[in-house]
């Protein structure tokens, strides 16, 4: 049966792999001259018993490599064989394209099994090797003329060095099958990144710190809660009478050395992590016993610059941390990684449009600890945080900055100082609003005031 013609030679490429190789598939094929147009047979080209060498010519410059190019791409993955330095280098490339997208290093020493399971992929070497035993139930056991056994034999165009033998087909196929498994793995690996957005660290952001050890540790925080409380230390919290309420929760996280005592029938008692900035670690070391001793069960995630948190021993604040774990063994401290607090700036850039570093701005312990909050907790309930507005309004009321210091500037006040200042500010009118776009998404409430 023949096909109906056809006018222009890119079309010879979807022909081939739409039409049978034994059918008559009739197309028009230019020669050299633009005025001669001849109408040839496709099967004339691929059969022995074409001797025609004008026709011959035409296929050699017309389709050349452009078919041959794309029947190895469609036949190459089944006539692959692989050396075991070619799947050496193949699974590495593989593991760094793949840490790449999901936005880790090997700095995060993070195993390659995890990483695979973490994108849901096979091993690619695995993949080739299962192909090409598919191979010899395929393509080998067909007939000599079928079109891709005819192609591994087929010699490549270009040019070769003295000496060197024409290049067959079958000798480039790892550079194809290279190639076209990296295109496709790149090509489905950004599909998944751009539906799902940013791959989130999740608890792997909060690394323990053990006693007397200087470096990063293998071991990272397990916590996951259904519902949690959120206790600003505002002064909104004053009269409150949400103690009992916070205390209901499955999980109440704090910010720094915010006490309880005394305040109980507002801000409750109950304490399951603090989130603690590293200018606040001094304040828990003022009273280092309640807070490592008798809280003991409370665990302590410590955010800060890389300066103070750096783990080769030059890291101030992470130096007095792991002092700490020593004297208390019992305790349980975690550091914000590197590439957690790298991941905020992206966050808080994402949201605003602005670089934090080149807007001088400094993230508040509040927006760490609202990351910190979507990382564990399924449903969130804030108690104490004011929106954006609140300040602007007539009758907002004046409470100090938090509950447990009254002879400092009030809340409103504190916030337009740092909202303005040019370097080494909070931008706390510009978080709130930011938590405003995540509380429409239905996982995060704000209880009291409520907004």
């Amino acid at each position: 049966m023949q096909g109906r013609p056809i006018s222009h030679t890119p079309y010879i490429l979807s022909t081939l792999f739409t039409s049978c190789y034994s059918n008559m598939i009739r197309f028009n094929l230019p020669t050299r001259n633009d005025d001669d147009v001849g109408t040839k047979y496709l099967d004339e080209f691929f059969t022995p018993e074409h001797k025609h060498e004008r026709a011959e010519e035409h296929v050699h410059y017309y389709i050349g490599f452009g078919i041959m190019a794309a029947i190895l791409l469609s036949n190459v993955r089944e006539t692959v064989s692989l050396r075991k330095r070619q799947e050496s280098e193949l699974e590495v490339a593989e593991l760094k394209m793949l840490r790449f997208s999901l936005g880790v290093t090997r700095l995060d020493r993070i195993r390659n099994e995890y990483i695979r399971g973490t994108a849901h992929v096979g091993h690619m070497v695995d993949k080739v090797r299962e192909t090409r035993l598919r191979w010899f139930g395929h393509v080998q056991r067909r007939e000599s003329e079928y079109i891709g056994r005819r192609m591994l034999d087929m010699e490549l165009p270009g040019r070769r060095q003295r000496g060197r033998p024409k290049r067959k087909a079958k000798e480039e196929r790892f550079c194809w099958i290279l190639l076209l498994l990296i295109t496709v793995s790149l090509l489905l690996w950004y599909n998944h990144i751009t539906k799902t957005g940013e791959v989130v660290l999740g608890l792997r952001g909060y690394v323990k710190i053990l006693p007397g050890i200087r470096s990063s540790s293998h071991q990272y925080l397990a916590l996951h809660c259904a519902r949690c409380a959120v206790v600003s230390s505002s002064g909104q919290m004053l009269g409150s009478k949400r103690g009992r309420e916070i205390d209901s929760h499955e999980c109440v996280i704090r910010m720094n050395a915010a006490p309880t005592h005394g305040f109980e029938a507002d801000v409750g008692n109950k304490t399951t992590v603090r989130v603690v900035a590293h200018s606040s670690v001094r304040r828990l070391l003022h009273r280092e016993a309640f807070f490592f001793n008798q809280e003991a069960s409370t665990r302590y995630v410590v955010w800060g610059p890389e300066r103070n948190m750096r783990h080769d021993g030059k890291g101030r604040v992470f130096n007095v941390l792991v002092k700490l774990t020593s004297k208390y063994p019992g305790a349980h401290i975690y550091a914000v990684s590197r590439e957690k607090m790298m991941r905020c700036d992206r966050v808080f850039q994402n949201e605003t449009g602005k670089n934090r570093m080149k807007s001088g701005a400094f993230l508040s312990t509040g927006f760490f600890t609202m990351i910190f909050a979507m990382d564990v907790c399924d449903s969130i309930n804030v108690y104490g945080m004011i929106d954006g507005s609140y300040c602007s309004l007539t009758n907002s009321s004046s409470v100090p900055y938090h509950y447990y210091e009254s002879n400092r500037l009030d809340e409103c006040g504190m916030y337009r100082v740092h909202e303005h200042v040019q370097r080494g500010g909070h931008r706390f009118f510009t978080e709130k609003q930011i938590y405003r776009r995540w509380a429409s998404q239905g996982k995060l409430k704000f209880q009291y005031p409520a907004w």
